[in-house]
């Protein structure tokens, strides 16, 4: 997996509306962001991913690089065992919503693996590499 990889990816970002992200359990205005329907598609393998992405609260507008660095980050925390996964995000292991975030995020993780067509340790890579392909874009 080279950078090459990730630049060669194909992105499009559909905004869907203003409405609170599915993980929210308070659905009031305050919660609400801006959610986007984005998907990358690996020109190489023909595969695609397509997620609900929720916008900052800003709203910056939203990229490829900065998307997949938040899929990537997701996909990489759940790598391990739940338990890894609770203790390193803080979660209680005998939490229904910890589990529901860990599921979501394996799920992350099985389609990024199948996109960029690498098993899930490679993820560490392709989450280094996007995260500094995101600062040179951001120094631009």
């Amino acid at each position: 997996m080279e950078k090459s990889d990730i630049l060669a990816l194909k992105f499009s970002a559909v905004h869907m509306g203003f409405d609170a992200p599915a993980w929210e359990t308070d659905k009031q205005h305050k919660n609400c962001r801006h959610h986007y329907k984005c998907t990358f598609h690996n020109p190489a393998n023909g595969k695609s991913y397509t997620i609900d992405f929720w916008n900052n609260v800003k709203n910056s507008p939203v990229t490829m690089l900065g998307v997949l660095e938040c899929v990537a980050l997701d996909a990489t925390s759940a790598i391990g065992t739940f338990e890894n996964f609770c203790g390193e995000l803080g979660y209680d292991t005998d939490s229904r919503k910890a589990e529901r975030m860990h599921k979501a995020c394996v799920r992350e993780r099985v389609n990024l693996c199948r996109l960029f067509g690498c098993e899930p340790d490679d993820l560490y890579k392709v989450s280094e590499m996007v995260q500094e392909l995101s600062e040179t874009e951001a120094a631009q």
